[in-house]
């Protein structure tokens, strides 16, 4: 069950890195489009070779990402978002692209703002400081280039201007993200703890919480579908009432405490001996319209199977039960079950299945205890 919502998750998990993919590709066709009207504006130094090249080089990578996601090959690493690479890329195209830009250069810097906001997703602080650090490292390097090879066209008070805020707006910028990260973090993983609680509550309230097996309004419901089942597809099972021999004087003798270590070492055994299908039950006291169980008794479903398999899967936990003494904190202890066992006939109610069941345990207790009583023969 563990592996089988382990890999739920990570298809979810997938699903969402490639909603964030589409996302990312949006964002940068918006990029592509801005880039396209400073071309054509003659504001993008570019050769129309050059423009298409970049273009191509960022739907490689896009679809390559893409693709990775799609075959799962993105698992493989520490980061399987891989937004810090992605971010990265991103980076660099926009210093290639600002570095062929002089009047639109302020425009252009909006990208380096777009590419940070895709960090909200996943990145944490230090991931962002070095986003912040390589993008104006990068444009630092730039500036530098272009006044020491003289191919600046700008004036160097302005250079130095637009360096200054873009350096205060990176670094603002990852902050302002890292921090957003952070909460994200923390709301998922309240949301995780959350889940995690309400599934405990979940099985608390379907479970026994001594033996950990399904609780008495849990295994009546198994017993409608099981019933249901049979009625419309003709699946024959069986109900086996379970009740633990003299277990009053293991309680009496030895002290509760005792008592339930063997409910739990008897609950194990059960479920050892029965097959994967069939469920046991511990069954509580109290139910006055289907017959009333005390807490050392129990009830079995016992699945596609007629009368005599049933038997013999009874008396396969009968001797499993005596085989050897339960161990308890008081010292071992020997015990016996007796078993009722009878057959659903549809389209008959289950309660009159289960009052059958509970003849024949009392058949078996009263016949010296210890044994399996199948029901009486049918009419």
């Amino acid at each position: 069950m563990e592996e089988v919502n382990t890999a739920d998750k990570i298809i979810q998990y997938q699903n969402l890195r490639l909603r964030r993919l589409r996302l990312a590709m949006l964002s940068w066709a918006v990029a592509i489009f801005m880039a396209a009207c400073a071309w054509s504006l003659g504001l993008l130094h570019m050769s129309a070779v050059e423009f298409t090249v970049t273009i191509m080089v960022i739907a490689i990578v896009m679809l390559l990402s893409d693709y990775a996601v799609r075959r799962g090959w993105n698992l493989r690493f520490k980061d399987p978002s891989l937004t810090l690479p992605l971010i990265l890329f991103s980076v660099v195209v926009a210093l290639w692209v600002v570095s062929r830009t002089t009047d639109a250069r302020g425009i252009m810097l909006m990208i380096f703002i777009m590419s940070m906001m895709f960090g909200m997703f996943h990145l944490n602080r230090l991931q962002y400081t070095v986003v912040a650090v390589f993008a104006v490292g990068g444009y630092l390097v730039l500036f530098v280039t272009e006044w020491w090879t003289g191919t600046c066209e700008r004036c160097i008070d302005l250079g130095l201007l637009e360096l200054a805020v873009f350096a205060l707006v990176m670094f603002w910028m990852a902050y302002i993200g890292s921090y957003v990260s952070r909460l994200r973090r923390k709301l998922n993983e309240r949301y995780a703890d959350l889940q995690t609680l309400n599934e405990r509550l979940t099985f608390m309230a379907g479970h026994d919480e001594l033996t950990g097996l399904p609780n008495r309004r849990r295994i009546l419901d198994s017993v409608e579908q099981a019933g249901r089942r049979a009625r419309d597809s003709k699946h024959a099972f069986c109900l086996a009432m379970l009740d633990l021999d003299r277990f009053k004087q293991v309680n009496d003798r030895l002290g509760h405490a005792a008592g339930d270590e063997v409910l739990v070492e008897f609950a194990r055994r059960a479920n050892q001996v029965l097959r994967g299908e069939d469920t046991v039950s511990r069954v509580d006291p109290a139910m006055d319209d289907m017959g009333r169980f005390g807490g050392e008794e129990f009830l079995a479903i016992l699945q596609d199977t007629d009368l005599e398999g049933a038997r013999h899967a009874a008396e396969r936990l009968r001797k499993a039960i005596r085989s050897e003494p339960f161990e308890t904190h008081a010292g071992p202890v020997n015990c016996t079950v007796s078993i009722g066992v009878a057959r659903y006939r549809p389209p008959e109610p289950l309660r009159t299945t289960l009052a059958r069941a509970d003849q024949a345990l009392y058949r078996a207790k009263t016949a010296g205890r210890d044994r399996v009583m199948a029901e009486s023969a049918e009419p």
